[in-house]
Order: C-alpha cells, then structure tokens, then sequence
C-alpha cells in the first residue's frame, strides 16, 4: 500500500506501540461500495458512516418517547470525487490513468467539534500538470428530523437544526439545536475545484456544536488557523498525536499463528459455521481484530470534555444535572437514526458489555459512562416511586433525560436486570479505583447510586413462604425469546450483587456500613435460584423446559461476570446445556461468554469452538462487528466487540476482579489472573490439551488501584512477567497456596503455568 507523505511522520510511532502496519491499516479493493461494510468515524461528540448521508452528536436526540432517536445531522462529506473524461473504480484511493486521487477523512480525537475531509493527487509521469474534480453527488442541507437553516457566510456554509419534537416536550421546553461551520458549500459542489503538480491537496473543514453558533466558528477559526498558518497537515497530526498518547497508555498486542493455521485449527464441530461464509478464516488476522475493536470502542469515548447539556429532572430545576456524555449505544455514536441501530439508546450493553473492558484500561473515560448514569438517577428514583418502589428504576432503553425510550412494552417494563447492571458496572470501576480519585467520585456519586438501586432491589423482592426465601417475579431475562418468568437466575444472582454492593464497597473505601446497608447485604443471601437438584443444574429461570430455544448468553453469565458460586460440575452441565440451545441468529457476544466460562472450567475444546463462533460476527477488511450473522440488525456492533475484548482479557489472560480480607482487616481489592491457552501450537490439531489460540499476548498499562502494569505472557518460553510501570509497589503471589510472594517494584518473570494475584502494598 502507498501512503500519503502526510502519514509517514506517524507511521513508525504506531508500528512501535500497535506491532506490523498492516494489523491496524488495510486496503481493500471492490466494485461497489455495497460490497463493503465501512468502521464508523467518532471521536465520543461526533460519529458518522461516511457512506451514509449523516451525522450524529451525542446527546442530540429526535422525537418523543419511545419513538426517540439519535437526529439526523446532514453530513458534508457523503461524496467522493470525480473526473470527468477519467475510468476509474469509485473507491477511497481511485486510480486513474496519469494520477491516483487519494480521498482521506477523519474526526479529530484532538478537537471533539471537527470534522476534516481533503483530497489530495499524486501524479505519474506523463500524467496531467493539472486536474479539475467535482463531487459525485450534491449535499441535501435538510434533515427528517431538524428544521434547518443554511447560510453562505464568506465563503462557509453556515448550517443550523432545531430539533422538531423533544423527547418529553414538558421536561425539555426549549427545543435542543445544532450548528455546522463547513467548507463543503453549494458553490463547491457545483464547480468543483483545481489540484496542480504544485498544490496537489486541498484540504476541507467541517466543525459541529450542540451549544451554538459561536462555539463551531470559534472551533472552525481554531482549526484554520492550524491548517493555514502552522503546516498543512498539522491537523492530521495533531489527530495522530492524540491516538498516539491514548495508545501508549493502554492497549493489548497479540502474535498468533498465520492466518492459514487458524483455519486449520478450527474445531470440526463447527465446519457448518465456518462454510457458511460469514468468516473466511485463511483471510482473518486475530491481531488486527484486536486492534480494531480496541479502536472502536475507545473512538466512543470524548477525549476532551466538549460543551454541556442539562439533563433536566420531572421535580424541577433545582434536581437537575449537567452531562458532558451521554452513554454509548450498541452500534456506537456513527448511527443511531433506525430502529436496526437502537436508535441511538444505552441499554445494559454499555454496562455489562462495554465497560468492563475499559474499566481495566481507561478507566477515567469509563467514568464519563458512569457520570451519565448518576445524571439520570433523579428520573429513575422517580419512576421507580411512581411504579411503587423505592430507590432508582433505571431505564431499560434512556437517551437525552434518562426516561424510557425503549419501543417495546415488554423489555420497557420487565427487562429490570439493567438495574442491577448499573450497579454492577460501578463496583467494578470502583474495586479497580481504590485511590483518592475513586475515593472522591465514590462519596459524590458512586455511592449515592449503589444505595438507590439497592433500595430499589429491597422492595421489589418478595418473600416466599413456601421457598423460604426471596423471590423476583415477572421479569424478562437477558434470553428476550422468553417474554416472562419468575426467578430468572441471571436476575436473581445480578439482584444479589446489587444488594450487597453498597456494604462491599463501604468497607473497600474503610467506611462505615449503614444499618440499611447491612440489611440489604442480608437479603442478598436470602434470595432463591432456580437450581434443579436433581440434574445438578441451574435453570435459566422457574419452570424453564430442557431444550427451550434461547437468543443469547443468559445462564452461562453466571459464571462471568456476576461470578456466582457454583460447583465446577455445575458450571460444565450449565454451559454445555445453554450451548446446545442457544440460538444461531443471537447476538454477537454471546460466545465469547461461553469461551470465558469455558476457559474457566477447562472445557479448552468447546472454548476453541465457542472461540470460532464468536469471531464469526467480526468482517474483515476492516473488522467491523455486525449482531447476527446473517448482518441484519446493527452494524457495527460495539456490545459485540466488548464481548471479544472480554474473551482476551478475562478469557485468555483470566483477569478476575475480587476482594479479600488484609492481616490488618481491613477489605481489599485483589487482581486475579490465570492464563489459558497460550502457548506453541501443537502439530497434533486434536490434542484439546495443547490447543492454543495466540503464541504471546501484551497488556500494557492495565490500570489497578492507581498504578499501571504491563504483563507478557509468553507461549514459547512459557513464562510470565510482570512489569511496574507507574505507582506503589505490589503484592504479587503465584498460586493460591502462595508458591511464590514478593514485592513487584519493577518487573518480576515467573512460569506461565498457574494463577497470579496483585494487591495492594498497603491499604487505602
């Protein structure tokens, strides 16, 4: 592949922290753009598709209710340029017979408002000393969703949207609004414009604000004057140096076999998935998915903070909160307009599915997630008073003011597990957080909302006389094919953790635990499972028939994330019994949860296959993740990669979040990792003993009470090191049995083969 002089200046810098060039860019030749599904472009403000005629904003939502959907901004840059008189395949690079014109765009990560697209010619020898372009299509400047206004002001469009209707016209009485400064004008579009041997690039500027006019022109005029007064490529520099430094903080590499082994390694039980064509394993490279997922999710997330939006509440101005981000929904900020895409609403799948990656390695970006959800816990406390409860009802589907935007009834009222995954999510972050920081956010927020929700959970138990226990009735499990159920026992188990978070994380933080805190920590012992005792398995809910049809990852969530205590024997009847009925149309991640549980359990052949089966949803060239195979539902699908992230993290590296009692008694985080499945690859494909999936994997800067650790784990050598790279000294510990403890102060290399443990040196 050629690359614009522009890249070079970055190129090695990035091939020193992400490995090969081509595992994080590739080139891909078609006819027709359909045949192609193209990575969104975000940067946690602004996210488009540029084959699609959109942009999107966060926190700028459409429409009332449940009818609330992410609006529709026109993008100025849906259109690639042409030549008159030229043949040419309409790509991003597009070669013609005396030049190839090259077509780059991006968000900035350096600047949230700004949007760049330039075209830039390189010419042959023999090839034209000039060349006029046009853009193939005109921009329409009006929108389903906003009424719009557009100015030519010198020489910029100056583009402005009212929202038509708000999501609740009595909470938000003032209609939101957006604005565009770009380049991209009508005259352009007509006319076209000129590249020369001697000026071969142009290069054009769009900016985009929520809050007003003044704040895109002050963005667009900041932006130019990079452009035009500093170097041409200063902006895609500036952009690269971003990415640059949110790389060297955190990320994980992986080397794994060429991909014509991958294909040969692949179970045999699953060569009916594999001919079904959704995945070519010879052209599948496990390191670039890893890299482009690690960039998908992250590209979700605001590097800066950009401009405030009130999040108003049904009590009146003085409960209302500011909220810079507003969540992140399962196709990401680059969609949201159709129901496909969700609309653009977070669901759980930001809390369970999204986070807990990103807790372990970006954890301040996880905090703006979390901050959305305590900006709408006045409205979930609301409602859950006004449905009869106590503490916080959070919404199964929320946009711009935390109310229920979810389309169907039944997932609205019933799939109340969100709840608890709220909570869920923040004792994670919080257990990675024991530091001044976490301390801080804990007394402001974090514990405001564990108590809430667990209040919430306290009265909507009730008590069986007959089970002599608590039971939760009338819900939707995560399994959305059963409409109903009593006791389902992902709920339950979730419900549990909810209860007993706020008391677990008072004592984390050397707090006091509340007599009502100490009460719900009671209850969540008291709360019945369907466990069926005479096959020695749980049962995705009461009553649930052997065989039933399930859509995704339900029971097996037990065992990861929520962790529930079962026995070995337990956990291998579970899996094998919800492997064999899950769904082939379910939703992407739900594999790599069938791997992580099966890794954990040592089933390292039906984790290889479960392996397959989840990368199956992941297309290449550019890996982009779809829901279900057959590439209906969303497209790129940000919960589906979570849940591969996940199935590295916690499934080949086995990194466990807990905590334990010190000498000194006080409660402590503990880190716990045991490898699985990294090694040499054996000649002998069916020696389930010997399967590996990677040779060596990198994690670096993996954030753990304050500090930043690198670890490598190394296949050939089969050992392991840890690395200190910022902070106070660890505890490190082989073996449950304490075969080896020391102090990690730099770097400390011990045999792959077992399970490690970091604690903190001293408590908090």
């Amino acid at each position: 592949m050629k690359f614009p002089d522009s890249w070079l200046n970055s190129l090695p810098r990035f091939c020193h922290l992400l490995g090969p060039i081509e595992d994080f860019l590739a080139e891909y030749s078609y006819d027709s753009a359909d045949q192609i599904v193209l990575p969104s472009l975000c940067n946690g403000y602004i996210g488009l598709d540029t084959s699609e005629p959109w942009v999107f904003l966060d926190g700028i939502y459409c429409d009332e209710g449940v009818r609330s959907h992410r609006a529709a901004i026109p993008s100025p840059v849906n259109w690639l340029p042409i030549v008159e008189g030229e043949i040419c395949i309409l790509v991003h690079i597009q070669r013609y017979t005396g030049f190839d014109l090259y077509t780059s765009t991006f968000v900035s990560r350096a600047r949230p408002h700004l949007l760049v697209r330039s075209v830039k010619a390189v010419f042959r020898d023999g090839g034209p000393f000039d060349i006029h372009f046009k853009p193939d299509k005109a921009i329409d400047w009006t929108s389903p969703d906003l009424q719009s206004t557009v100015d030519e002001i010198n020489k910029f469009l100056c583009y402005s949207g009212e929202v038509y209707t708000m999501e609740d016209s009595k909470l938000l009485s003032e209609k939101d609004r957006v604005f565009v400064i770009t380049e991209i004008t009508p005259s352009f579009i007509e006319k076209g414009a000129v590249l020369t041997r001697t000026q071969s690039s142009l290069t054009y500027l769009s900016t985009f604000s929520r809050a007003s006019r003044v704040d895109a022109l002050e963005a667009f005029d900041k932006a130019l004057l990079i452009q035009t007064s500093v170097y041409p490529d200063g902006l895609l520099e500036e952009n690269a140096e971003a990415w640059l430094n949110r790389w060297s903080l955190a990320r994980i590499t992986i080397v794994t076999q060429a991909p014509q082994r991958w294909e040969e390694n692949t179970s045999e039980s699953d060569s009916n998935i594999r001919s079904s064509g959704s995945t070519d394993g010879r052209d599948f490279h496990l390191s670039r998915c890893l890299i482009s997922a690690q960039y998908a999710l992250l590209s979700n997330f605001p590097e800066y903070l950009p401009d405030r939006l009130i999040i108003p509440s049904l009590d009146g101005p003085e409960h209302s909160k500011e909220c810079v981000f507003f969540g992140v929904c399962p196709s990401g900020l680059g969609r949201g307009n159709t129901e496909d895409d969700y609309m653009g609403h977070t669901f759980w799948d930001m809390d369970i599915w999204m986070l807990p990656w990103l807790n372990l390695f970006h954890p301040s970006l996880s905090q703006l997630a979390l901050n959305y959800r305590y900006a709408t816990l006045h409205n979930a406390e609301l409602r859950a008073k006004r449905e009869g409860y106590r503490g916080a009802r959070f919404a199964w589907e929320s946009a711009r003011t935390g109310l229920e935007t979810s389309p169907w009834d039944l997932s609205a009222n019933l799939e109340i597990h969100v709840i608890a995954n709220v909570s869920i999510a923040i004792q994670n972050w919080l257990c990675l957080n024991v530091t001044p920081n976490g301390y801080a956010w804990y007394v402001s927020k974090g514990r405001t909302i564990l108590n809430s929700i667990a209040a919430f959970w306290a009265s909507r138990l009730e008590f069986s006389a007959e089970k002599d226990a608590y039971v939760i009735t009338g819900v939707m499990p995560p399994d959305e094919y059963c409409h109903s159920c009593d006791n389902s026992a992902y709920t339950n188990a979730a419900a549990s953790l909810a209860l007993s978070g706020p008391a677990v994380i008072s004592r984390l933080f050397g707090q006091k635990v509340s007599a009502e805190q100490d009460i719900w920590e009671n209850l969540s012992t008291k709360i019945w499972m369907p466990f069926d005792e005479k096959d020695g398995v749980m049962l995705e809910y009461e009553g649930y028939k052997s065989g039933t049809i399930v859509k995704q990852a339900d029971t097996v969530l037990l065992s990861y994330p929520l962790m529930y205590e079962q026995s070995r024997e337990a956990k291998i009847k579970m899996i094998e019994k919800y492997a064999a009925v899950t769904s082939d149309s379910g939703p992407a991640m739900t594999w790599a949860m069938f791997f992580i549980s099966a890794l954990e359990v040592g089933l390292i052949e039906s984790a290889f296959g479960y392996f397959d089966r989840c990368l199956l949803y992941c297309k290449p060239p550019f890996y982009v993740w779809s829901e279900q195979l057959d590439e209906v539902g969303a497209k790129n699908f940000v919960t589906g990669l979570g849940g591969f992230l996940q199935a590295i993290t916690n499934g080949l590296v086995g990194i466990r979040v807990i905590t334990q009692y010190a000498e000194n008694g006080q409660l402590e985080p503990v880190l716990t990792i045991s490898p699985k499945m990294i090694g040499q690859f054996s000649k002998r494909i069916h020696c389930a003993e010997e399967r590996s999936i990677c040779t060596s994997l990198q994690v670096y800067g993996l954030a753990f009470a304050g500090r930043r650790i690198d670890i490598a784990l190394d296949g050939f050598s089969r050992k392991i090191k840890f690395t200190l790279v910022s902070g106070e000294p660890l505890i490190l510990s082989e073996g449950f049995d304490g075969v080896y403890k020391g102090v990690l102060k730099e770097y400390v290399e011990l045999p792959l083969d077992s399970t490690f443990r970091l604690t903190p040196s001293k408590s908090f």
